[in-house]
């Protein structure tokens, strides 16, 4: 058989009290992945400083953690269907607490990019789940605000991320840094267990069939390959920008706060998208919209690779994240609803490869300072993302079995 019933004895769904609370539970947890994420971006020179290693070992590391955070995102999705949903947040963060400990007393880069690896393997569940979670709570029509809400707190949580792992790292050391978050993972595991379990929408499929519903159909794969190229283009290079500002002799806490620039862009533009979308901006257009954006934010920085570049860059680079990626998100609930689970999780896991692929690409450019040809072909890959996806979604709209 392909898919099972549900569960005859599974609670019946939150009502609008119960789910208002469990958001704010998996709020805490999507901050969190968010926020150690992209501790590690302001790190990378006191890392490589203190270890003794190259700067370029210590960006594999960052590398390594995405690699993590994507390759187990269907995994994960699978796991969500055996557990649920709310069980399975709680096992990650279980997970992440002793890899972050791990990170704390790393001895050598080896222990470290092993634990960051993890890390990053056990925060993949969160936001994923927290998506599924929304989808399988509310009908189409309701999910895009409680979505871009999720991509806030997302952004309050990068934004905290470079900002505060910067000022511990100059007070007490990168090792605290990337030690806090195991800290909070272990609350939130006891706090989870509040959250009830949302109402199964479809018959949950076998992993085979569910895979087969997402990657034989063309609509669900065109999304994978966007999110894969906009994971490349605005994911993979949030992890220079702080080491950038730091050859220039800015300190760690210094860049942080700039770069800390990005996340407060992402909590003003995500109201603003939300407000748009509600105005009538269609998913097109705000697509188009952050394609755009993508490409200046590459411009900026071939103008100027100081603070002002580098802000002007968070800035744009948040405001094609707010466009594009939240119409992106709701783009993939929609493609393979009998599969939800697995669709969401390959389109994570297409988002953080292409960041883990765009990291690992420029460690050398940025080691050599042969920088500015990676910028340059991150602004022509932008642009292309830009058109591509703007043309898929516009025939998507069109075509008879669209949603």
């Amino acid at each position: 058989m392909s898919s099972t019933p549900t569960e005859p004895d599974r609670p019946p769904a939150p009502d609008e009290r119960e789910l208002r609370g469990a958001l704010r539970l998996l709020h805490s947890g999507v901050f969190l992945a968010s926020f150690d994420r992209l501790a590690i971006a302001p790190l990378l020179l006191p890392i490589a400083l203190d270890l003794g290693v190259p700067v370029e070992q210590v960006a594999a590391v960052a590398t390594l953690y995405f690699v993590g955070y994507g390759a187990t995102q269907v995994l994960w999705g699978f796991a969500s269907d055996r557990l649920g949903r709310v069980r399975t947040v709680r096992t990650a963060l279980a997970l992440s607490v002793v890899a972050g400990a791990v990170s704390a007393i790393a001895p050598d880069v080896v222990v470290l990019a092993a634990a960051r690896f993890v890390a990053g393997a056990a925060y993949a569940a969160v936001f994923p789940t927290a998506i599924i979670y929304i989808g399988d709570s509310l009908p189409p029509h309701r999910r895009h605000g409680p979505l871009s809400d999720l991509m806030a707190v997302s952004a309050v949580g990068m934004a905290t991320a470079t900002l505060v792992a910067a000022g511990i790292a100059d007070l007490l050391g990168w090792r605290a840094a990337l030690g806090a978050p195991a800290l909070v993972a272990a609350a939130l595991v006891v706090l989870l267990r509040r959250v009830p379990e949302p109402a199964v929408v479809h018959p949950r499929q076998r992993p085979g069939a569910a895979l087969a519903a997402v990657l034989l159909r063309p609509w669900p794969v065109a999304v994978l390959l966007l999110v894969l190229v906009e994971g490349m283009v605005l994911v993979g290079v949030l992890t220079y920008l702080p080491a950038l500002l730091q050859r220039t002799g800015m300190s760690t806490t210094g860049s942080g706060l700039v770069t800390a620039g990005y996340g407060i862009a992402v909590m003003l533009a995500a109201p603003l998208v939300k407000r748009l979308a509600r105005a009538g901006m269609s998913a097109t257009r705000r697509i188009a919209t952050g394609g755009l954006l993508a490409t200046a934010s590459y411009v900026a920085l071939l103008l100027d690779q100081a603070w002002v570049g580098v802000l002007t860059a968070c800035v744009l680079l948040a405001g094609a994240w707010a466009f594009l990626h939240t119409a992106l998100q709701t783009w993939v609930t929609e493609v393979a609803p009998g599969a939800r689970a697995t669709a969401v999780s390959l389109f994570a896991s297409g988002l953080f490869l292409g960041g883990a692929t765009w990291t690992a690409i420029g460690a050398a450019p940025f080691a050599s300072g042969g920088f500015t040809a990676y910028l340059a072909a991150g602004a022509v890959l932008s642009a292309a993302l830009g058109i591509a996806a703007t043309t898929l979604h516009r025939a998507y709209g069109r075509a008879p079995a669209a949603g």
